[in-house]
Order: C-alpha cells, then structure tokens, then sequence
C-alpha cells in the first residue's frame, strides 16, 4: 500500500484525523493528489525536523480552534 492509498483509508475511518505524508521520492503529482484529497502537508526526505514539529504544531494550534 503506498501514501495515497493509506489517506484514502484513513479518511474512511478517521475522516478528521490529520494526515501528513512523507516520502523519499520526488513526485509532484503525488504530492499534489495528496494535498487535494487533504493532507495537510507532504514532505520529501530529507526534511528538517523543525519543518515537521511546526507543522505538526500548526495542525494541532487549527484542530483546536475548530
């Protein structure tokens, strides 16, 4: 099962769950079927690790407001 499909499934079961890809490969149109079916980020490898803590940040900081 690749990225895309595991959000698929998620947003059956979990349909609020945030979803945040990563991946090693360079793909924009995964990326950007991702972020259409609503990801709230996707990141390639290798990443900085602060890039992923604020935006696991700014999910959180927007799941709370709502």
């Amino acid at each position: 099962m690749d990225g895309i499909e595991l959000q698929r499934r998620i947003r059956i079961e979990r349909p609020a769950l945030p979803v945040i890809l990563i991946s090693a490969r360079y793909n924009g149109e995964v990326q950007q079927t991702a972020i259409d079916e609503g990801a709230v980020a996707f990141l390639y490898k290798p990443f900085d690790a602060t890039d992923l803590l604020e935006i696991i940040q700014s999910t959180l900081t927007d799941s709370r407001e709502k």
